[in-house]
């Protein structure tokens, strides 16, 4: 037994692009999820970060023209933190990569579609 040639093409078969589709559209549901939170914490770090390069840029006890360990510029107690600007890190590059990621695909399965479309069109006519 042979199958009839009709049911082969009522098939769903998954190829690579719909395994690409939905692995991107579920890390974009994934990163979407996660971004308030992350959003929240990241500027602690990134506030971590500015002040740890900012001691390296200026240590403790160098003394610079002054003389011997007095510090080149003398801190300012009263001088509050700067304003947190936008991140350093974001999701959003991400984002749009997972977002054209999804759109390849969809074009992938849509080209193939259209390709198995039009080789059924061709045996029916004359082949």
């Amino acid at each position: 037994m042979s199958q009839p040639s009709g049911s082969s093409s009522n098939r769903f078969e998954l190829s690579g692009w719909h395994y690409l589709l939905i692995f991107s559209a579920f890390a974009l549901v994934a990163l979407v999820l996660v971004s308030s939170k992350y959003e929240r914490r990241q500027p602690q770090f990134e506030q971590q970060y500015r002040g740890i390069s900012e001691m390296q840029r200026h240590p403790p006890g160098s003394g610079g023209d002054k003389g011997e360990g007095s510090p080149a510029t003398p801190p300012k107690p009263d001088e509050p933190p700067p304003a947190p600007g936008p991140l350093i890190v974001s999701l959003r590059p991400l984002m749009i990569a997972l977002a054209l990621v999804m759109v390849v695909a969809w074009i992938g399965i849509k080209r193939k579609r259209w390709q198995a479309a039009a080789g059924r069109g061709k045996m029916a006519d004359g082949g």
